[in-house]
């Protein structure tokens, strides 16, 4: 398969790494770069060749619709893809008649981004090798026909989508209540931690008037997202585990194969005890602190005071930073350590 440089722009780092995902999960041919500011991207441009910019609209300085013809400038061969919100919709004429631009929309932008991507690159034409985005969307649309649910949606830990089946009639009324799910999401892996289970394995289910939906951890780092209708509620509920299983042991195996399971860092669940050294280190500062409150208070032995820093001395060794000798009583004396003496 052919090498692709693309290159996205985004002030939002989870972002760019959603869109580098959704990128990968076409193929392993493509090489993504990551910048953060239309003039940081005009500059890697000046550098180094690629094949794509993808940018959003939106960024603190150069916007996106300003960067595009500036970055053709210094690249003429080059095809974007700038990302928009519903907002942004009153761009699209300013940008219509551009050959090499084209548009995806916010937040419904991961199959978009698929297209345009195919069609910027002639990626059919190009005698591309099968993609691994395939089996991934190939699994969620069996898994939806298994379940005759209307939708199934692959969401990375953040709520964003990584890939999708279905008509997505549903995906604008569900955008308002995918922070609520993902607050779910991620107390139900709080709590599975707490009980042992690592990964996760859980599946919530929620009933509704127009539709119902099921949330199902795959692995920490994702969730599946099902809906369906109440129609078909209990054939669903009897299925659902039996159906399940099977399907995330599936896609977390495509996802693995495709490089997209970052290292997983284990969830710290209660406070954690001090390290033995901090404790210990605490404990002489405690000790410090009392002999030099009981010195004030009594006369001062020249003998017993070095007699107490050898003790202290020789009770840590080995514990030392490199470079660090025994401290003498002058040189205590010499820094403000001892009780002032009486004259």
């Amino acid at each position: 398969m052919a090498e692709y440089r693309i290159l996205i722009v985004d002030d939002r780092r989870d972002t760019r790494r959603r869109l580098r995902l959704q990128l990968e999960t076409l193929g392993p041919g493509f090489q993504v770069a990551e910048v953060s500011s239309g003039e940081e991207a005009l500059l890697v441009l000046s550098r180094q060749s690629f094949h794509l910019l993808i940018a959003n609209q939106r960024l603190a300085g150069l916007s996106g619709l300003e960067l595009l013809p500036k970055a053709r400038q210094r690249q003429s061969a080059l095809q974007a893809i700038l990302v928009l919100t519903a907002a942004d919709r009153k761009l699209e004429e300013k940008i219509a008649p551009a050959e090499w631009v084209r548009l995806v929309y916010k937040p419904d932008q991961a199959g978009q981004l698929a297209g345009a991507v195919s069609q910027l690159l002639n990626l059919e034409g190009a005698g591309a090798e099968p993609r691994p985005e395939a089996s991934l969307a190939e699994r969620l649309g069996s898994l939806r026909r298994e379940l005759d649910a209307l939708m199934v949606t692959l969401l990375d830990d953040r709520g964003q989508i990584i890939a999708q089946a279905g008509n997505g009639k549903q995906a604008s009324s569900l955008a308002v209540l995918i922070p609520a799910l993902m607050a779910t999401y991620s107390a139900a892996e709080k709590v599975s931690l707490a009980l042992g289970a690592d990964p996760p394995e859980n599946v919530l289910f929620f009933s509704g008037a127009e539709y119902d939906l099921t949330l199902a951890h795959v692995g920490r780092l994702a969730a599946l997202l099902i809906v369906s209708a109440p129609a078909v509620r209990a054939e669903i509920g009897a299925k659902l585990i039996s159906v399940l299983r099977p399907a995330i042991n599936d896609l977390l195996q495509i996802l693995a194969d495709m490089g997209l399971l970052p290292p997983q860092m284990p969830e710290q669940l209660g406070e954690q005890s001090a390290p033995e050294e901090q404790v210990e280190a605490e404990a002489n500062l405690g000790e410090l602190e009392t002999a030099l409150q009981q010195a004030g208070e009594q006369e001062l032995d020249a003998a017993d005071v070095d007699q107490f820093w050898d003790s202290l001395v020789e009770g840590d060794t080995g514990k030392k930073p490199p470079g660090t000798g025994e401290l003498s009583y002058e040189q205590a004396q010499q820094i403000g350590l001892t009780p002032e003496e009486e004259t």
